[in-house]
């Protein structure tokens, strides 16, 4: 699976304002900035577009503080083809209504995206993991052997980075630095560092 772009609206530090972020000619990424800047974010939006599984305890806690809903539109390639995700969460509206929330899968063809989608989350979620060979599950635990939180030379105690170098899934190139520096996302965002990786910051 190779990431192509990522829209997210209100999704954890993120607003409503930030423009798309393109991974296209990207292959391996350090991202480096203060704690709470939204490093992890960026894959957190990942796997809840593709599983609707990150880090929160319920999908409701993802949502920008002060605001009622959120979206993420996540763009991969699978061999070949091309496909896209959106998926959106609305919180309840009252204590006797359940939040809400939209899953829309669908295949790039000639005449731009055309819908997949199934005849609900449970059917449409199936055919995301079909699409992708993998569930969230099998994700994280191999990541959790290939990703690695550091502290940054220098400032241990308020500044990390997070160096991924997982190719089997997310292909990124180190020009990862320039295209996020020119991506105006939420105010936290804007204050963050981005390194390029060195030889031993990224373990094999």
């Amino acid at each position: 699976m190779i990431p192509i772009k990522l829209k997210v609206r209100n999704f954890m530090p993120y607003r409503d304002n930030v423009p798309a972020l393109s991974f296209e000619g990207i292959h391996t990424a350090c991202i480096s900035g203060d704690n709470g800047n939204g490093k992890s974010a960026l894959l957190d939006a990942m796997t809840w577009a593709l599983w609707g599984r990150a880090r929160a305890k319920s999908d409701d806690d993802l949502i920008h503080l002060g605001q009622a809903e959120m979206e993420v539109e996540f763009d991969f390639a699978v061999g070949e083809q091309t496909y896209r995700i959106i998926r959106k969460r609305s919180k309840p509206r009252g204590r006797s209504r359940a939040g809400q929330t939209i899953l829309e899968l669908q295949v790039a063809t000639g005449d731009g995206f055309q819908s997949i989608t199934g005849d609900s989350i449970t059917q449409t979620q199936q055919k995301i993991i079909n699409v992708l060979h993998i569930d969230y599950a099998l994700l994280t635990a191999r990541t959790s052997s290939r990703g690695k939180l550091m502290r940054s030379p220098g400032s241990p105690h308020h500044s990390a980075s997070r160096c991924w170098s997982i190719s089997w899934s997310f292909p990124f190139m180190t020009n990862l630095k320039r295209r996020l520096r020119s991506w105006p996302g939420s105010r936290e965002w804007k204050s963050h560092s981005l390194r390029a990786p060195s030889r031993t910051s990224i373990a094999n």
